[in-house]
């Protein structure tokens, strides 16, 4: 593993699990939220979702045409949605106005924006390494909400707006590595910056383009190649809606287990309990074990993690019949490794089917996430409903439960078999081997640039310089920079060019965009 797959991976399992911790607080999945009044309402919840789902909308319409992805997956980007959640969850911590949905709604623009920028990021990393750091991520989680329910409540509302900037972060950094895709760094072309650029030097305008198409030469392949594949899905929407119809529906079923089995469970422990996240930290540790074994002994790990979506679901469903064995923590642990299954194997092939669909990775990663949300309200919606015919809890109904239990897991089925079956889920790319993955994430400019200068020997000064000619940048921009005349700068790039034996900036460039692989 390179430089920067170690990068991506410590970055985004940080990042990312954050995020999870910030959400599972948030959404009142965790056992630490009533003490901190951080739980959403029902009603809360009827505003946060429609918003979220909303601002993801707004963004799979606005980002594709208008901004480009790698221009609202920039610091500034991330920044800005991040700075939207950080004050949602200030004022849910202060808590000003008792009983407002504006802290909710708040929080429900940043968040939506930001899972679509986190899922912009997926799409750009190997199918191998994203499992990797999804399943660290989710102990990484696991553990984060294990230790915000032991701290004092002053120390636990510090650190549950402190996991928003942490993940922006995470994120910020993992974005740094991301391959970038031909023309995209173009993007911002209208920005001061660009236009400070001395017009009459040509090169530096061609350079973005020169490191786009080296940045994307494995990505343009792999297209050409699926071009001739017969088993790419012939409707791009059909094959869309199918995915995302079964998200929908397998979210639905591990939505419905882990309320029922949270339910059984507050009926044996005294609520709120640590041992909430005690059951929570085990299902993750249960979900990430099979994952990393999957990953390690199936040669189609892809393909291994959603045959495995349903065993999971009808097992968490089963679980709930065995109530009278007295053991809540399993079924509680068991619904919860479902769920984060489930949620790692669809985050998964909605980060990477935008490439097999011939789609922006902001549609089919929106459609996604608007699924599974939708499926999460709904899930609300027909809790509430249960309460008002079952007033004493549906766990106290043995023959209501029996019922809904069988049916959570025959739909889990029905949706494997015939909704997404697995002729159909292989158009995404799930019967790959992992032998036909790439081997290592193409290389940053940072990274080519640091093995040149090492190897000709250059200078720290000169290193720095060297690296924003790497970029395209010209004598204006290193000089504004890295506060040095423009002398300095010229007399830098004569001795760069004589210690790399090029005499132009396309050389140069050309001599990266090797290294780069």
């Amino acid at each position: 593993m390179g430089v920067s797959e170690r990068r991506v991976l410590y970055t985004f399992t940080l990042g990312f699990g954050c995020m999870r911790a910030w959400a599972l607080t948030f959404l009142g999945d965790s056992g630490v939220t009533p003490p901190m009044s951080l739980q959403l309402s029902s009603n809360m919840f009827y505003v946060f979702a429609p918003l979220m789902v909303l601002a993801m909308a707004l963004v799979m319409a606005v980002v594709p045409k208008r901004w480009g992805e790698m221009r609202f997956l920039s610091p500034r980007g991330i920044g800005a949605a991040a700075a939207v959640l950080s004050a949602g969850s200030l004022l849910l911590v202060a808590n000003p106005m008792p009983g407002s949905v504006v802290p909710e709604a708040i929080c429900a623009v940043g968040f939506g924006c930001f899972l679509m920028q986190w899922g912009i990021a997926s799409s750009r990393i190997p199918v191998d390494r994203l499992m990797l750091a999804l399943g660290l991520g989710l102990v990484t989680a696991a553990l984060l909400c294990f230790a915000l329910c032991l701290l004092p409540p002053l120390f636990a509302h510090i650190m549950f707006v402190l996991f928003v900037p942490a993940s922006a972060a995470g994120l910020i950094a993992t974005a740094r590595h991301v391959p970038v895709q031909a023309g995209e760094l173009s993007a911002g072309s209208g920005s001061a910056a660009a236009k400070s650029r001395d017009a009459g030097n040509s090169a530096s305008k061609r350079a973005p383009i020169v490191f786009a198409v080296a940045s994307a030469r494995g990505a343009s392949d792999a297209a050409a190649a699926r071009e001739c594949d017969p088993k790419r899905p012939a409707g791009h929407g059909g094959a869309l809606l199918r995915l995302a119809l079964a998200m929908f529906l397998m979210e639905l079923v591990a939505r419905s287990s882990l309320m029922l089995s949270g339910e059984y469970f507050t009926g044996v422990l005294a609520y709120p309990s640590y041992s909430f996240e005690l059951a929570r930290l085990a299902g993750t540790a249960l979900a990430s074990v099979l994952l990393l074994l999957v990953m390690r002994l199936s040669s189609m790990p892809l393909k291994t993690l959603y045959m495995l979506v349903p065993v999971l679901l009808v097992s968490s469903c089963l679980f709930l019949l065995f109530e009278n064995w007295g053991i809540p923590f399993v079924t509680y642990a068991i619904a919860f490794s479902a769920g984060a299954w489930l949620e790692t194997v669809f985050w998964i092939l909605f980060s990477h089917a935008g490439s097999r669909l011939h789609l922006p990775a902001t549609t089919v990663w929106g459609t996604g996430r608007i699924a599974f949300w939708l499926s999460t309200f709904v899930g609300l919606m027909l809790w509430s409903a249960q309460g008002v015919a079952f007033p004493d809890g549906i766990a106290e109904n043995a023959g209501a439960m029996t019922t809904i239990t069988l049916v959570m897991a025959l739909l889990s089925m029905v949706v494997y078999l015939f909704v997404l079956p697995e002729k159909i889920a292989s158009s995404f790319g799930i019967a790959e081997s992992a032998d036909s993955e790439p081997a290592a994430m193409p290389r940053s400019i940072d990274d080519a640039a640091a093995d040149i200068a090492k190897e000709f020997g250059l200078s720290k000064r000169e290193t720095e310089v060297f690296a924003l000619l790497a970029k395209g940048r010209d004598t204006a921009y290193i000089q504004e920079k890295l506060f040095i005349s423009s002398g300095t700068v010229c007399s830098h790039r004569d001795r760069i060019y004589r210690k790399l034996d090029v005499h132009s900036r396309q050389e140069l460039l050309d001599l990266v965009e090797e290294r780069m692989g």
